[in-house]
């Protein structure tokens, strides 16, 4: 029963990454409605405590009191007067169980009963770990239908802790993608059900749960292609699925009605709020020019942070007479398709590509195909360590990215490879989320303190910026054919205030401007009551006469006390 070990140590994992990662190991600082999380959850607490889907000042209060986002975006104005979520309220019938409890004890447990206080919050992290729990034992019975024990365990361990799922159950628990990820494991064994023997039920449940997967995120409807073209891989094969459906066509009215029922509680939210029962929620689609960096680019691409993932493309190939082999990829392609063509490609703060982490249970079929046919013959000599290699890069990268060291939305090339295995990055290597200019330490050859500024308090106001020195280049450089650089350091209080704060510097002449800028919060700093950042900046010919300004510009005002910045003249 390796497939079920593999479960327990996945679960295990996972609920431990839940707990290292609350604040100061306390799980009464979890917060985890927050963002669009909380555009997918307010409806809980607006009809059961509130008793208020349309005005939503009592979400405005709750922000002002939690800090759950930036401002309340996730329901718009309307022209009644009324506020419309931006997001689908299906997940909330998910969370509802888990809601109560949550309500329950923090009645009876002294805690604010407000929606957001520390039991819901806890109750939510619980709701993910117990459904991909669920999910994963659900995965394993689709996958044994057709493969061995061994190779549906390499597959569930390569799916859970091979890829970004962890992320959206241990972290961001109140996203969609791990609850959809159920809901696809549970579609796959319905169709498997009816194929092998029809019945109304199982129709009715199918078409129930793509309208359930729709009214939490409505690209989730391509789970309509799994039913549809299951049982078709070769003509024979397509000849006889659509015998059987025609004999029992009045299946297809029990599916409708599923999926209606599925999608109901939408339209009556719609109109309830808007007396329209559609409601144009605002996304956008380029179909025809797709991002394709969501898989192959350097900020989040898919196939650079989760390098797994390809295998799922690779399994595709090895498909030959099994039953899903169209639906997987008929699937895959159309599935694929509309999540690059989404204009908002970075899908937010995400580690890899999030919006196709609850795809995974359809794209374990063509994986588990792959790895049993390495596993029958030599290649398994390669392909197993390559597993077991990759799946141990991304448990890596899953802390590299709680701690911060993988940025959520600024990740570049020449950063990763700093980073990439690196336990201890320094403020040199985080530089490069803002810069390109970097000097490894082995080429430099000579390296001069020019500089030396101390400040016992730095204090900006919101939107503001802070002059710390102006002097020309000239008064330092030496004469020399090396490259040379100005290498600037700072340090300084740790402080919430280095937040949105950059430090720039400028070098400018009558003909030319060059300047680097760095943010002044980074991750190496969290647990240090120092914060410090370094970055280079070239010095070329024509700039060897410039004047260099040192600017701190912050977004949020208040910076630090303490701070100095030291400037050296590199040469390499």
């Amino acid at each position: 029963m390796k497939s079920i070990l593999v479960i327990f140590i996945s679960i295990f994992f996972l609920i431990s990454f839940r707990i290292t990662s609350a604040p100061n190991r306390d799980l009464t600082q979890i917060k985890v409605t927050t963002w669009d999380a909380l555009g997918y959850y307010y409806y809980l607490p607006g009809v059961f405590i509130y008793k208020d889907l349309k005005k939503l000042d009592w979400l405005y209060e709750a922000n002002s009191k939690y800090n759950l986002s930036s401002h309340i975006y996730q329901a718009n104005p309307y022209k009644n007067g009324n506020h419309v979520g931006k997001y689908f309220l299906g997940l909330s019938f998910l969370f509802l169980p888990f809601f109560l409890v949550a309500h329950l004890l923090a009645t009876n447990l002294g805690f604010t009963a407000d929606g957001f206080s520390a039991p819901y919050q806890i109750a939510i992290c619980v709701a993910a770990l117990f459904y991909v729990f669920i999910a994963m034992l659900l995965l394993r019975k689709v996958l044994l239908k057709y493969f061995s024990d061994s190779v549906t365990a390499i597959t569930i361990a390569a799916v859970v802790l091979g890829t970004n799922l962890p992320i959206y159950v241990s972290l961001d628990s109140a996203l969609t993608h791990n609850y959809i990820f159920l809901l696809f494991c549970i579609q796959l064994l319905v169709t498997i059900a009816w194929y092998k023997q029809p019945k109304p039920q199982w129709a009715l449940l199918s078409g129930y749960l793509i309208g359930l997967a729709t009214c939490c995120r409505p690209t989730e409807a391509t789970m309509l292609l799994l039913p549809l073209l299951w049982a078709e891989f070769n003509a024979d094969s397509s000849r006889q699925k659509w015998a059987l459906v025609k004999q029992h066509k009045a299946h297809i009215f029990w599916a409708i009605a599923g999926g209606f029922l599925g999608i109901l509680p939408q339209i009556i939210y719609w109109y309830h709020i808007t007396r329209n029962i559609v409601y144009d929620v605002g996304s956008k689609w380029v179909f025809l020019n797709p991002w394709w960096r969501v898989l192959f680019g350097w900020e989040k691409g898919w196939f650079i942070y989760t390098p797994i993932t390809m295998f799922f493309v690779i399994g595709l190939f090895f498909l030959k007479n099994l039953p899903f082999r169209r639906a997987a990829i008929v699937f895959f392609l159309i599935n694929t398709w509309i999540i690059i063509s989404w204009f908002d490609w970075r899908y937010g703060g995400t580690y890899s590509t999030r919006a196709l982490v609850q795809s995974y249970p359809v794209l374990a079929l063509p994986l588990a195909a792959f790895i049993q046919y390495t596993l029958s013959n030599k290649w398994r000599y390669f392909v197993i360590p390559v597993f077991g290699f990759l799946i141990a890069v991304n448990v890596f990268q899953l802390y590299q990215f709680k701690s911060g060291v993988i940025h959520h939305d600024h990740m570049n090339r020449k950063y990763y490879q700093a980073i990439y295995l690196n336990p201890s990055p320094t403020p040199e290597d985080f530089s490069l989320l803002d810069t390109d200019e970097f000097v490894s330490e082995k080429k430099i050859l000579s390296k001069k303190l020019i500089k030396e500024l101390n400040f016992e308090k730095i204090e900006v106001g919101y939107n503001s910026s802070f002059l710390f020195s102006e002097f020309n280049v000239k008064e330092f450089f030496i004469y020399s054919s090396k490259k040379q650089y100005l290498k600037i350091e700072f340090t300084g209080e740790n402080s919430e205030g280095l937040f949105g704060s950059t430090l720039c510097a400028r070098l400018e002449t009558t003909d030319n401007l060059k300047q680097k800028c760095i943010r002044l919060h980074i991750p190496i700093n969290k647990e240090k009551s120092a914060s410090q950042c370094a970055f280079y900046i070239g010095l070329e010919p024509r700039l060897r006469r410039a004047n260099l300004k040192l600017i701190l510009e912050s977004s949020y005002g208040h910076i630090t006390n303490n701070a100095s910045i030291k400037i050296f003249l590199i040469e390499s």
